[in-house]
């Protein structure tokens, strides 16, 4: 031991130390999705190579974000992959960073295609495929992450950890072809992302910009060694899941299912989220509990997007969509046509409302800002962008330009 570590301690933290490593041969997903390869009929094979493919892309991002904070030479304890369940609400957390001066929820993104952020913060997408260029939005990372630190604080609020220093989110995009256009963001926006060999500047900028409350290094400890006490990982029940079938000579109860109550996609927020898609997840939830079965046997997550983008408000719409038929009409049909109905009804009136005000302030009859044919075939279509507006009959370009936003904001806001 040389005399400044005689001086400080031996326990004193030196550079980053992982109370949870990263590790790719202990993932829990590619263990159980590499088990079932051998399980399976070929036909089922195929669907499960896609779904390794989809994980392993994940983990390779994270990995570059791995290799960077070990090799930050910062004083860190780190967490990798933990799950916790808090008051009701459930989040992944892909990196925790407990620094002396601040502690840092990192969202991990491995994005495909070019990023622009505008200066609302929402996300849009740009890619190219078989040479044709799609664009579309994304449900915003920083929104996602954002939640991920409201638990994480009431968390430690919870366990005691009053008076620790400041909390970031921070999104860090893994992927070297992708670009990220933050021009027209706004400042806040544009410190909460960054790709991945910036990191540890980024994290050396935290350590500056300190309120003056600095943790002890068995603080931090005790904080990480906490974290790591409740981490609740979610085992999925892929046979169900990804509707695989097993080798006649192979019983399901050969097979490891999930013991949880819920399950979780972890790459929920590559799908179109909305306060429609958050209702089910939480009557699933709820009404699995209610019954004491798993949630998938009300709808999986695939059905659950199937409920979003058909909207069904009547017994026929339901019983159209595939995998719902007349037992799940009568166990769950009425309840689900009812949430997807306010839902519904709440995106109208907003629109009338929006109407009303628009046309009173530019002196404008209400059926010019759009009439009510046009807002019957918005509440059809429920556009999440401008482009989508140009479908419907008679939008012309004038209105678009001068309506299109508001009409996306209230969408946004209330579907």
């Amino acid at each position: 031991m040389g005399l400044l570590d005689w001086m400080l301690g031996s326990d004193v933290i030196k550079g980053p130390e992982f109370v949870k490593e990263f590790n790719v041969d202990d993932n829990i997903q590619l263990n159980t999705l590499n088990q079932l390869l051998e399980k399976v009929s070929d036909e089922s094979k195929e669907i499960i190579e896609q779904e390794i493919i989809k994980i392993k892309s994940g983990l390779s991002g994270e990995k570059n974000v791995y290799y960077e904070l070990k090799n930050s030479r910062l004083p860190l304890v780190c967490l990798h992959d933990i799950r916790l369940e808090h008051n009701g609400y459930t989040a992944q957390f892909d990196f925790i960073i407990i620094a002396s001066e601040f502690i840092t929820v990192i969202e991990t993104k491995k994005l495909y295609g070019n990023i622009t952020i505008d200066h609302e913060g929402n996300f849009n997408r740009e890619y190219l495929v078989k040479g044709r260029i799609f664009k579309e939005g994304m449900y915003s990372p920083i929104t996602q992450n954002e939640r991920h630190v409201r638990l994480l604080i009431d968390f430690l609020v919870d366990h005691k950890f009053h008076k620790v220093s400041p909390i970031y989110s921070l999104v860090v995009i893994a992927n070297d072809k992708t670009i990220v256009n933050k021009k027209f963001a706004k400042a806040e926006v544009k410190n909460m992302i960054i790709k991945y060999d910036q990191l540890a500047l980024r994290l050396k900028n935290f350590k500056t910009d300190t309120n003056g409350r600095v943790m002890k290094d068995s603080l931090m400890r005790e904080i990480a060694q906490t974290i790591l006490n409740h981490n609740n990982p979610i085992e999925y029940d892929y046979i169900n899941m990804l509707g695989l079938k097993l080798k006649q000579e192979i019983i399901k109860e050969d097979i490891p299912v999930s013991n949880k109550t819920e399950e979780i996609s972890k790459d929920e927020n590559e799908v179109q989220q909305t306060r429609l898609h958050d209702d089910l997840k939480t009557y699933r939830y709820t009404k699995s509990k209610s019954m004491n079965i798993k949630p998938y046997f009300i709808f999986n997550n695939s059905e659950l997007d199937l409920l979003v983008s058909q909207k069904p408000t009547t017994r026929d719409d339901f019983l159209n969509i595939s995998g719902f038929g007349e037992k799940k009409y009568e166990s769950y049909g009425e309840d689900i046509i009812h949430l997807v109905r306010s839902r519904l009804d709440s995106v109208y009136d907003e629109l009338k409302k929006y109407r009303i005000a628009i046309s009173k302030e530019l002196g404008l009859k209400a059926y010019e800002v759009f009439t009510n044919q046009q807002l019957d075939d918005i509440i059809k279509i429920m556009p999440n962008d401008i482009n989508q507006l140009k479908i419907i009959n008679y939008f012309d370009h004038d209105r678009i330009s001068k309506f299109g936003q508001g009409i996306i904001e209230i969408i946004k806001k209330t579907w």
